[in-house]
């Protein structure tokens, strides 16, 4: 495999992971906050958290030993129009670790050949990466000692409306 495929799937792992991380109950601060954001109908389907979640985002990444995650939560949810969105949130051991692998994420897309950077937005003070790759809209960032990837067929919009809906919902 090519080495830029490889750093592509590190980097797409990496930021499953911490999604996963976002939204686990580790003590980390309430996601995020929208207040005039209406709810978007949404269904959680499944969810997975442990070894077996921390297994399959390292495997994303190509069996990296260089993710250093504390957990992993999978979390798969349905719109009211049928469209799947994916959440990875990886738990870091500290929001410096979060932050690093952010920042690897981020620097890891620029080179991949899975993923094409498009821009941010900014959200109660945190900055979203977006990028699109695998049929689909990426969004990932960085929330105290967790880092999450969001990945569905959404606009910036609907994001926000999703991340405020289901925080309010099951990531508290």
């Amino acid at each position: 495999m090519k080495r830029s495929t490889r750093s592509g799937i590190l980097v797409t792992a990496v930021i499953i992971a911490f999604f996963l991380i976002q939204f686990s109950d580790n003590g980390s601060d309430t996601l995020l906050e929208h207040k005039d954001a209406k709810d978007l109908d949404i269904a959680l389907i499944s969810e997975k958290s442990g070894e077996a979640a921390i297994s399959e985002v390292k495997m994303m990444h190509d069996g990296s030993g260089k993710l250093k995650l504390v957990d992993v939560r999978i979390q798969d949810y349905q719109t009211g129009d049928g469209r799947p969105i994916k959440v990875w949130i990886g738990i870091a051991e500290n929001e410096t670790s979060a932050d690093e692998m952010l920042e690897e994420m981020a620097s890891g897309i620029r080179y991949s050949n899975s993923f094409m950077p498009a821009g941010n937005i900014t959200f109660d003070d945190i900055v979203v990466y977006t990028a699109t790759g695998m049929g689909m809209r990426n969004f990932y960032f960085a929330k105290g000692n967790s880092v999450v990837w969001v990945a569905g067929d959404l606009s910036d919009d609907e994001f926000l409306k999703f991340v405020s809906s289901v925080n309010s919902r099951t990531w508290n």
